[in-house]
């Protein structure tokens, strides 16, 4: 069964509405508002200070942006890590969680990696470097990415790089400590740590 999750989205000035390929489809496609900072605006303390919002380029960006038919494109250069601002704020229920993952499924964008930035204090990462947006966060979300490619990666306006998940019903655990490791209770795999086969 198909269950629906009451989401509230603002779309900033320069952003777009979250986009949906196909009903029923996990992920919704995030596009590009900008290159920000981790800051936020001192005018919209919600939105991320913008570095380069894909208009025409400054010396300090002229190395890092061509024009290509109708627009410009920011080249992320192999190595080089941004921040692409998401344009959007999200409101959602209680015990609800986004969660913010590089598109895979893109042939162009095998070699984009979504990567964790620990000096934001709303963000937590896990182990695939996904990125959770808490129900209670009120703020542009960004995603960092890191280019692990041989080639300069474009990046233009709207450009759909990042696909966002929702997940309800989260479960907030209540945490008994104890000090002896045989009262955590023994399973087939006991310290193996190597998948969850254990092998």
């Amino acid at each position: 069964m198909n269950r629906r999750i009451s989401v509230k989205c603002l779309v900033l000035p320069g952003g777009s509405p979250l986009y949906q390929g196909k009903k029923n489809d996990a992920g919704w496609d995030a596009s590009t508002r900008a290159i920000v900072s981790t800051d936020f605006d001192e005018t919209t303390a919600y939105a991320r200070k913008i570095i380069y919002g894909f208009d025409k380029p400054t010396d300090s960006h002229a190395d890092h942006v061509r024009w290509n038919n109708d627009h410009y494109e920011y080249l992320l250069l192999p190595g080089e890590t941004v921040n692409i601002g998401l344009g959007i704020i999200l409101a959602m229920r209680t015990n609800t969680v986004a969660v913010t993952v590089a598109r895979r499924g893109s042939t162009a964008l095998k070699d984009i990696e979504l990567i964790h930035e620990p000096d934001i204090p709303e963000y937590i990462s896990d182990g695939m470097h996904n990125v959770f947006i808490d129900e209670n966060f009120r703020g542009e979300p960004i995603a960092r990415i890191r280019n692990q490619g041989r080639e300069a990666f474009p990046i233009w306006h709207s450009r759909r790089i990042i696909q966002i998940g929702f997940f309800r019903n989260i479960v907030q655990p209540q945490f008994s400590i104890i000090t002896d490791f045989s009262k955590l209770g023994m399973t087939n795999r006991d310290t193996k740590c190597n998948g969850s086969s254990g092998h």
